[in-house]
């Protein structure tokens, strides 16, 4: 293991997650910046898709807590849902494929075990 002082770990933190406060957004967001080279965006904006799957994520991890996932096909239901949702809502350039939602997903995923 590891150690470093608690003020030198805030400072990488708040650096490679771009100063967010929080951590499931922080995530989301160096998720998105590792995955959006697959895109093809044509030229369009997509910080207002971002924040919108951002919230997403935020509120379906955060439903997590509560859920009663006790089978791996739960799992894949819930992961299935939560990918096809994010899909929905990025419709700008080429849209989002399945491949790269979960990419953004799982990214976003790792950070937290």
């Amino acid at each position: 293991m590891i150690t470093i002082e608690k003020n030198r770990f805030a400072f990488l933190k708040d650096n490679y997650f771009n100063f967010v406060d929080d951590n499931i957004i922080a995530a989301s967001r160096r998720a998105y910046r590792d995955m959006n080279r697959t895109l093809r965006l044509n030229g369009a904006n997509s910080s207002t898709f971002r924040v919108k799957i951002d919230n997403l994520l935020k509120t379906q991890f955060e439903s997590l807590k509560t859920q009663k996932i006790t089978r791996q096909d739960d799992f894949d239901e819930f992961h299935e849902a939560l990918c096809n949702d994010m899909i929905a809502i990025f419709t700008i350039g080429d849209g989002l494929t399945y491949g790269q939602a979960q990419k953004w997903l799982n990214m976003l995923s790792s950070t937290f075990t």
